[in-house]
């Protein structure tokens, strides 16, 4: 494992030695970054700071581990305060898979939403809570500004939609069910052009 300082070329170095030095490699990224976003527009790459990010696992076992967390404590459920890290950790690293590019979004009073995803069409903003409580005053601040098509609201509440707040919940189960938006703007336009 390498571990150093951001962007002083650790990846290029590995890679190239490796070319040299091996008839085969494998190299693998434990970590997945999430930069934030100063403007709510599309693209979201656009309006980065790159020097604001998060960083999560590319698995939650190594997290766990990182935490130093046994599978008895995990069994137990005697994980409360880090409920919220690992489910966080959890649901990027099903968004990474179904190919999203993971960004947050945080207010000038401290407002922040977990995720914000850009797909086919708008700017989805995502918060994960951990169990099941009801209440994300930095979504509903985050509704109020950008007023978004919808939200999500990942926890471990099953599936409702309230039309009046326009907040979609998602159970942390099924994240894997969340859509990107393009296959199916693809099919509209291929349907369109036959």
């Amino acid at each position: 494992m390498i571990l150093g300082v951001r962007q002083c070329g650790k990846t290029y170095i590995i890679n190239e030695f490796c070319k040299n030095e091996y008839k085969n490699y494998t190299y693998i990224n434990l970590l997945d970054r999430e930069d934030i976003v100063n403007l709510y527009k599309i693209p979201l790459e656009g309006f980065t700071d790159e020097d604001t990010f998060k960083l999560y696992y590319s698995d939650v076992g190594i997290l766990n581990n990182k935490l130093g967390l046994s599978i008895t404590y995990i069994l137990s459920d005697n994980i409360s305060l880090n409920k919220g890290v690992i489910a966080e950790n959890y649901v990027a690293e099903e968004l990474t898979s179904k190919n999203y590019k993971l960004y947050y979004w945080r207010s000038n009073n401290d407002y922040e939403i977990d995720f914000v995803m850009q797909t086919a069409k708008e700017i989805i903003p995502v918060e994960v809570k951990q169990g099941d409580i009801a209440k994300s005053k930095s979504l509903n601040s985050y509704i109020e500004n950008f007023k978004p098509e919808y939200a999500i609201k990942i926890s471990s509440k099953d599936f409702w939609y309230n039309p009046k707040t326009k907040i979609k919940s998602v159970p942390l189960y099924a994240v894997f069910c969340i859509d990107n938006g393009y296959e199916e703007e693809l099919k509209q336009y291929m349907k369109g052009n036959k």
